[in-house]
């Protein structure tokens, strides 16, 4: 095992009879951790001890793969759930918050430990804080993807006790959005441009672009275009967009422009 700056890499030569399909050295990444890199080397030995010893090998190998196959799994939820945000590059605050706030009730458990009654429970305390029922809802379904994506990586067919979760008066209390009148929109750009403050001024930017409030706030500012008089929706490491579609370019115009 060598370290070169901070990081742990397993370096093995390989015999010749198996250098057609590994090359004639592993080497590879393991960790910055001198503990956890010590215990994936001794398993990646073992696991290239079994191979090497049928004999000559032809077909290439994947070593990245083979170190992935002994690398432990995550077993708590909060730390399947750091995972799953991870591999889809996701927003992780719509997860983290549901996870964490199952935690504060039932305690951090194994994946695959928790319960129907647990569930239940998770949807009983979010409805005394108040939540509204699509709320509830979007909190159980992001504990559900978590709990699911860690049942496939452990190849454990079981049912998903998030799954399919009843909650009481689902959608009764949801509240129709209205839209502004023409009036109602006037008024509000000129107390925004008056008033000067950024927040205030998110309205007429809103109003004359029609983007959604994530789009607005997540705006960096090399996403905006004075001289062109427009402003860029892309994704980036701070926000994701709903669609592939929702990556545009949009004019600024009237009192979008103004408040820019």
């Amino acid at each position: 095992m060598l370290e070169r700056k901070g990081s742990y890499y397993y370096n093995r030569r390989v015999p010749q009879h198996a250098v057609d399909a590994f090359g004639p050295t592993v080497r590879i990444k393991l960790s910055q951790g001198r503990v956890e890199a010590s215990e994936l080397a001794k398993a990646l030995s073992t696991k290239l001890d079994q191979a090497w010893s049928s004999g000559s090998l032809k077909r290439s190998v994947d070593v990245k793969a083979l170190l992935e196959a002994v690398r432990p799994r995550p077993v708590l939820l909060s730390d399947w759930v750091t995972e799953y945000v991870e591999l889809k590059g996701i927003d992780p605050t719509p997860p983290n918050v549901a996870v964490d706030t199952l935690v504060s009730i039932v305690g951090d458990k194994e994946a695959l430990a928790f319960t129907r009654e647990d569930a239940r429970a998770f949807v009983a305390y979010l409805r005394t804080k108040g939540n509204s029922t699509g709320t509830v809802r979007r909190r159980v379904n992001s504990i559900a993807v978590v709990i699911s994506y860690a049942q496939r990586e452990l190849d454990v067919m079981q049912q998903n006790p998030f799954s399919r979760l009843h909650i009481q008066g689902e959608g009764k209390d949801r509240q129709k959005r209205l839209t502004f009148t023409v009036e109602e929109l006037r008024q509000g750009t000129s107390l925004a441009i008056a008033g000067g403050s950024r927040l205030a001024l998110l309205f007429p930017v809103l109003a004359e672009t029609g983007c959604r409030l994530g789009e607005m706030v997540g705006l960096r500012l090399q996403d905006i275009d004075l001289e062109q008089e427009l402003i860029r929706i892309t994704p980036h490491s701070a926000r994701s967009l709903k669609t592939s579609g929702s990556d545009r370019e949009l004019p600024l115009v009237g009192a979008a422009l103004v408040a820019m």
